[in-house]
């Protein structure tokens, strides 16, 4: 659906700006009904495929990215998020 978007607010220069940022994926996601940490673990060393917590991790880091003034546009800080995230040390949580 491409009417879904996210629409991030933030305070610049004492002024709210709104930012919306594209939906991620054509159909909608649904969380889990129950987190497991140890999942984020296996996501992050590479021992499971997880397509929409994987958009979910770059996606967080792409606005905060922009917000933070690392990169100019939405597409530049996805950009960044992504070669983060494909270059993210595997090893940081060892199991």
């Amino acid at each position: 659906n491409p009417d879904v978007e996210c629409l991030v607010q933030s305070v610049t220069h004492g002024e709210l700006v709104d930012d919306l940022w594209p939906a991620l994926f054509a159909r909608r996601h649904m969380k889990d009904e129950e987190l497991n940490p140890l999942q984020l673990q296996a996501l992050w060393q590479g021992r499971l495929e997880d397509e929409f917590a994987e958009a979910t991790v770059i996606g967080t880091t792409a606005v905060a990215l922009k917000l933070l003034g690392k990169a100019d546009t939405q597409e530049a800080a996805h950009q960044m998020a992504d070669g983060y995230w494909q270059n993210r040390n595997r090893q940081r949580l060892p199991g």
